[in-house]
């Protein structure tokens, strides 16, 4: 799974934004948002407030992934070649 930062401002209200988007290797892709307090990420690295976007939106990207797996278990959009008998 590949993760892009798609977004990284800060909002009204004291809040930040960081949104991300993810490809997997069969190019199916999503985009995922997490929003974090501006005193969360007060003295942070820019890194270190990805990586906590990244666990604040840990349990939207894991239904992500098991959509991106259940789509790569079908057979749809494979090439079939067929055995010659």
């Amino acid at each position: 799974m590949t993760y892009t930062i798609a977004r990284y401002e800060s909002l009204k209200n004291d809040r930040f934004l960081v949104g991300f988007n993810l490809v997997d290797d069969n190019e199916n892709s999503a985009y995922v948002e997490a929003l974090l307090s501006s005193a969360d990420i007060e003295g942070k690295t820019q890194e270190e407030v990805c990586q906590l976007a990244y666990e604040t939106a840990k349990d939207k990207i894991n239904v992500i992934k098991a959509d991106f797996e259940a789509k790569n278990e079908s057979i749809l959009g494979r090439v079939f070649v067929p055995t010659e008998s």
